[in-house]
């Protein structure tokens, strides 16, 4: 069972993720309309970012073993599952599909299933 200030870091970190992930997503879906692309950017940049900085924030709480369950319920359970939408990714993949777009929706899937896991192995790697 989760205390009440485990519960509140998951909150705070939640809601800072869930305003950072629409910031970046509706930021990167303007450009990517701007530069004609059909692609759902705005989620693939989430999906990519947050992949990254998940596997950077794993390494060093790991390293440091003095971070506290509140920090890492704030950044990794609050804050990264927030940010990362899969569930978008999973939405925006199916409507592609049934619009008929099926290249653009293969394309989406690949970059986000294979760029999302490079991308935490890279930012692992990186602070390591």
């Amino acid at each position: 069972m989760i205390s009440l200030n485990g519960a509140i870091c998951i909150a705070f970190g939640g809601a800072a993720g869930a305003l950072a992930r629409y910031a970046v997503a509706v930021f990167m879906n303007r450009w990517g309309e701007q530069m004609a692309w059909s692609l759902p950017l705005g989620t693939l940049v989430v999906n990519l970012l947050g992949s990254f900085l998940f596997g950077c924030i794993w390494v060093l709480m790991a390293r440091y073993s003095d971070v506290s369950e509140y920090a890492r319920l704030l950044l990794l359970t609050g804050f990264m599952g927030s940010f990362t939408t899969f569930s978008t990714f999973s939405f925006e993949t199916v409507t592609l599909m049934q619009t008929g777009q099926w290249l653009t929706a293969v394309i989406s899937l690949l970059l986000n299933v294979l760029g999302a896991l490079f991308a935490f192995w890279l930012g692992a790697v990186m602070v390591r």
